[in-house]
């Protein structure tokens, strides 16, 4: 695979993954979020969508990776913000023990507890 993340768009492949505002009926955590500076979007990834977070005011970490065959490269959700394999690289798929479906942390430290224990969906 090839993943492209080029001002604050995500391409896997060629084709560039489809991002909306998020839909204001949606639940979202709107007092971690600075409305002036941040925005929650939703994008579809592979026909799954879900709610990523944007920093207006954060220059993009634009580049383009090959992703090894047996790898998975990892994106945070919060993208700007996210210490991902755009920064320490592809994950072997024997490293991949299990799925996510808790949410247990999350910064800043303050707005974790109101979401510590949900269910990621």
């Amino acid at each position: 695979d090839t993943i492209v993340y080029k001002d604050k768009v995500l391409t896997v492949n060629g084709e560039t993954v489809h991002i909306s505002e998020h839909s204001p009926n949606r639940e979202t955590n709107s007092d971690a979020i600075n409305s002036s500076v941040e925005s929650v979007r939703t994008e579809n990834l592979g026909g799954v969508e879900h709610d990523i977070l944007i920093n207006r005011m954060r220059a993009p970490f634009n580049g383009s990776w090959e992703v090894p065959q047996g790898h998975y490269f990892m994106v945070g959700d919060n993208r700007d913000n996210s210490n991902d394999s755009r920064f320490w690289g592809f994950v072997p798929e024997e490293n991949l023990v299990g799925r996510a479906f808790l949410i247990w942390m999350h910064w800043p430290i303050s707005d974790a507890l109101d979401r510590m224990g949900d269910r990621i969906r």
